[in-house]
């Protein structure tokens, strides 16, 4: 059963390795831009702790991304307006355009990525996916606050996962 394992850690890596070669087109490492993409699609900021918790990183290299991210201009720190002990990360205007264009493209890569599934298979290996993941302790719980926050977002800038504009009905 270990070559499961070994099999999912190679999708992984190759993963890895494809957006680490696609975010460079922008600047950013394939680390950054998952930072970038919740941030970025978040209209009040997201908490520190909540971000890192969300992305399953340590609260230092978060830090150290976030870091990398204001230097390059694509987001910054500032205090809750809730709770002055809690530092929101936002996107930057640029950070905010930089991510739509990277989102556009995404849907393309993930067709490429995923060439050759049924959608039946699909649904499949999601299912089998989020089993493993369960059964490693991950709770696969998107916090209802960050949720909600997303989908504001996306309803704000008139965007999909996919980059596609949506309707103001939606």
């Amino acid at each position: 059963m270990t070559h499961i394992l070994y099999w999912m850690k190679r999708t992984q890596l190759a993963i890895r390795r494809r957006m680490d070669d696609q975010m460079a087109q922008y600047g950013l490492t394939a680390a950054q831009g998952e930072i970038l993409g919740p941030v970025a699609h978040s209209l009040d900021g997201i908490a520190h702790k909540e971000l890192a918790e969300w992305l399953g990183v340590s609260s230092p290299t978060l830090s150290n991304l976030v870091d990398t991210l204001i230097g390059k201009g694509l987001v910054e720190r500032r205090v809750s307006p809730d709770d002055a002990r809690v530092k929101r990360i936002y996107a930057t205007e640029a950070g905010r355009t930089l991510m739509m264009e990277i989102v556009r493209e995404a849907g393309q890569k993930m067709d490429e990525l995923l060439d050759g599934f049924n959608p039946q298979e699909l649904a499949h290996l999601t299912d089998y996916l989020q089993r493993i993941a369960r059964n490693a302790g991950d709770s696969l719980d998107i916090p209802d606050e960050l949720r909600r926050r997303v989908e504001e977002a996306r309803r704000h800038y008139g965007l999909t996962l996919d980059g596609k504009p949506i309707s103001d009905e939606c």
